[in-house]
């Protein structure tokens, strides 16, 4: 008898569980629009665009804290990438007048490899930036780190001849994003913008779950304790 009640228990909490973790799976809606992208979220919690750099600075061989966020460099990247670049810029392509006079310049190689990682200071439900020049005949991906562990892909459009306006917005907080592609790619990021995340709520439904199954490993003690 108490073996059954030890099993019923495990099954109940079994499932209030799994569905709280099904209930919480990410949601990841893309943006190319950073108008759109800012009604969705409201107000940016933070923008990043450089301009308090007023020299050269790398990040190829340690971590760069920028405020909202730190960018680093997975491998070993090439003697002149991963930095920020300031007016005079050492690109010879032509930089927009968006980009202002400061912007990182990353390098991502598959083949090497080489990354280049943003970990955030506070996690975030939304990201946008300007990207220009951003892939190589293959999409840039960025690999997005959840706060409760897993990752998920998603690609910047285009395929490094343009300025890409691209972003996210997620039902599960991110904590870093990995920027990589399986072949050579040079690009530049600017005006980057997050939104930190609201605390996730579970919804109605897994929330009636687990007060069942604790009612119901309750009433089981209970019945125990009279037996």
């Amino acid at each position: 008898m108490n073996t059954k009640r030890r099993w019923f228990q495990t099954m109940i909490l079994a499932a209030a569980l799994g569905s709280a973790s099904v209930a919480s799976a990410a949601v990841i809606t893309t943006y190319t629009d950073r108008a759109v992208w800012t009604a969705a979220v409201g107000a940016p919690s933070f923008t990043v665009d450089f301009e308090s750099y007023t020299a050269t600075t790398s990040f190829a061989s340690a971590p760069l804290n920028v405020g909202p966020f730190t960018l680093s460099t997975v491998g070993t990247a090439p003697a002149g990438t991963e930095f920020i670049d300031v007016v005079p810029f050492i690109s010879t392509s032509p930089i927009p007048p968006s980009f202002g006079n400061a912007t990182a310049a990353i390098y991502v190689n598959g083949k090497t490899p080489v990354a280049a990682d943003l970990t955030f200071a506070t996690g975030v439900s939304g990201f946008f930036a300007d990207f220009l020049y951003a892939g190589n005949r293959v999409p840039l991906t960025l690999t997005l780190s959840f706060a409760g562990g897993g990752t998920a892909d998603v690609s910047v459009p285009g395929i490094g001849t343009g300025l890409e306006p691209f972003g996210f917005v997620s039902t599960t907080g991110i904590t870093a994003i990995r920027l990589n592609n399986s072949v050579n790619d040079g690009f530049f990021i600017d005006n980057v913008s997050g939104v930190t995340p609201l605390a996730r709520v579970p919804e109605p439904a897994s929330l009636a779950l687990v007060g069942i199954a604790l009612a119901a490993l309750g009433f089981s003690r209970r019945r125990s304790k009279l037996n």
